[in-house]
């Protein structure tokens, strides 16, 4: 249950193959073939239920300017998650709601437990705790 973005981080596309990681992605079209360029951005999550996330920044994580017609080694792994107690279907229910996700373009300063920390997206908890 692997997804990426290109270009917009609010619209990330699944990845058809099951089991590891192994696809080719298009990153370029032209006017006849889509007409788009995704050569500069690409991140893949990894969000299975009841695992710990996970998430690679290719551009940024392998320092390179742009992408081009080859393989990319990205390295994504996740492990059971001690912390989850409760089923996405049962977070989806009362006393869960009202829990919110904002997503920013840009870093935002925030503190959180006493750091300065910078983040792209901040949860609004509704007085709920972490776990």
């Amino acid at each position: 249950t692997a997804s990426y973005t290109q270009g917009d981080l609010d619209s990330p596309t699944d990845v058809l193959l099951t089991g590891e990681v192994n696809q080719a992605i298009k990153i370029y079209g032209d006017a006849t073939h889509g007409d788009f360029d995704y050569r500069a951005d690409f991140i893949i999550y990894l969000r299975i239920e009841a695992k710990t996330f996970d998430t690679y920044d290719l551009i940024t994580e392998q320092n390179i300017s742009a992408l081009t017609y080859k393989k990319y080694a990205l390295p994504l792994s996740n492990a059971v998650d001690v912390n989850v107690t409760h089923s996405d279907a049962e977070v989806a229910l009362a006393p869960y709601l009202n829990i919110d996700l904002t997503q920013y373009a840009v870093d935002q300063d925030r503190t959180i437990a006493g750091t300065a920390r910078q983040c792209k997206r901040k949860f609004e908890g509704d007085s709920k705790t972490v776990e």
